[in-house]
């Protein structure tokens, strides 16, 4: 009885080590493929990233460039807004300058009794 324990002991000490062995292969095999999955998928994430990020940039710039033609152009309008505004100003005060120019002509002819 003693030599059944004895005999499946030393038999389990000589056969095992060749499973693990075996097991061991495969095992670095396994974790060699997973970490070439794990590279590739990284690298096909990083290049979606990457496009992602590309669409996402172009999208803003021509986002940008519409809203700054869109104030260029307001800011155009408002210059001619004013200009014209301006214009209107000198205009009157033209007017008003001859009104009391000619006001003070007949002033000084009412004084001096040429009416």
């Amino acid at each position: 009885m003693r030599r059944l324990p004895v005999a499946m002991l030393f038999i389990h000490v000589i056969f095992i080590p060749v499973g693990y062995t075996q097991d061991l292969d495969s095992l670095s095999h396994s974790i060699d493929s997973s970490s070439k999955a794990i590279e590739q998928t990284t690298k096909d994430l990083d290049r979606w990233t990457d496009s992602t990020q590309q669409i996402t940039l172009r999208h803003q710039t021509t986002q940008n460039s519409r809203n700054l033609d869109q104030f260029l152009a307001d800011m155009k309008e408002q210059e001619r807004k004013e200009k014209r505004q301006t214009y209107i100003r000198i205009g009157f005060g033209a007017a008003f300058l001859v009104v009391l120019i000619i006001g003070l002509a007949r002033r000084r002819k009412i004084r001096n009794g040429e009416v």
